[in-house]
């Protein structure tokens, strides 16, 4: 494990992601008759969506950091661009539809948060997978060319 690897956008969206599960457990999202509740008590199958971006973001930098080639990290940006995006889209809508009744739920502080996060976090990877850098990879040493054959005469 080699963290001379990390880019800077693969260390942003893993620390976005780690924001974004904090936030989707530790901060209220909506309100209903003055009780709050997280991401996880309010949504059914969103809630997996969001937890998945933010996990994916971790994988990215932690994939960045141990494989010696990009390919799984590679695979983990983009779908941490993919899952942030339509999670981000899903949770503009609930912002704006709120789950029940507009008279008895309130959009709570975390959920504005939580788009803030999650639009960041679409954008930290998809930046992270247009950097084409490999940072503390050692470039390999250019093969020694070696002189073509010379043929027999033929008799």
């Amino acid at each position: 494990m080699s963290l001379r690897r990390l880019r800077p956008a693969d260390a942003a969206a893993a620390g976005l992601g780690i924001a974004l599960l904090a936030v989707m457990t530790f901060s209220d999202w909506f309100e209903t008759a003055g009780t709050g509740e997280n991401a996880w008590e309010t949504f059914v199958v969103t809630d997996f969506t969001l937890a998945l971006s933010g996990a994916g973001a971790v994988a990215l930098a932690v994939l960045t950091a141990v494989r010696s080639t990009p390919a799984w990290a590679l695979v983990a940006t983009v779908v941490t661009v993919v899952l942030a995006w339509i999670g981000a889209l899903i949770l503009a809508y609930r912002l704006l539809n709120q789950p029940g009744a507009n008279d008895v739920v309130e959009v709570a502080a975390g959920a504005y948060a939580g788009l803030v996060l999650l639009t960041a976090l679409a954008l930290t990877a998809a930046r992270a997978l247009k950097d084409e850098r490999t940072p503390g990879l050692e470039p390999q040493p250019e093969p020694e060319l070696m002189p073509a054959p010379v043929r027999a005469a033929q008799s």
